[in-house]
């Protein structure tokens, strides 16, 4: 959950700054690109809900992440059209946060639900934060495209940890 946070941070800080100053776009659509892209994220959270309950977490989230990861491997070397494909699809990944944050809520003892999970959403956010200071450097630097090519190796991470925790995976009707 911590990598996720930190690579979505840091995509979501850094995302209009990258499409006007690298990409070129207008400010304008660079803007309603971004908004596209939680627009997105809304209407594909409780679609992955809906997989997660029908097909398991584990895969649903290793598509989630498989894609996740491919639409910022992509990001560096699309332009025009692309972009405006693109952009909107990283959407997808704000669904891997509700997935994930139900699959631990879930294992927390009852008795210490709500101050666990806030205490550890504190802790996930608190180290994600940093993920907008790093692709800063990378910016700063003049290597945004690097910085979002690390962004998608740390989600692309996340698929294998995932086949290392506790199944919980419902098995598909019929």
């Amino acid at each position: 959950m911590a990598t996720f946070v930190f690579t979505y941070q840091a995509l979501v800080a850094f995302l209009p700054t990258y499409l006007v100053e690298v990409k070129g776009l207008d400010g304008g659509l660079a803007a309603a690109l971004f908004g596209l892209l939680f627009v997105v994220g809304a209407v594909t959270q409780p679609l992955g809900g809906y997989l997660a309950d029908r097909y398991g977490e584990r895969r649903t989230m290793l598509g989630l992440v498989v894609l996740a990861t491919g639409t910022l491997l992509v990001l560096p070397f699309a332009g025009g059209v692309g972009l405006l494909v693109l952009v909107p699809l990283l959407g997808v990944r704000i669904t891997i946060g509700p997935v994930t944050s139900a699959y631990i809520v879930r294992d927390l003892p009852d008795r210490i639900q709500g101050t666990g999970w806030g205490l550890l959403r504190s802790a996930f956010f608190g180290l994600g934060a940093t993920g907008s200071t790093v692709v800063g450097v990378f910016g700063d630097a003049g290597m945004f495209d690097a910085g979002f090519l690390f962004l998608a190796g740390l989600t692309a991470v996340v698929g294998p940890l995932w086949l290392f925790v506790p199944s919980r995976d419902r098995q598909p009707p019929g």
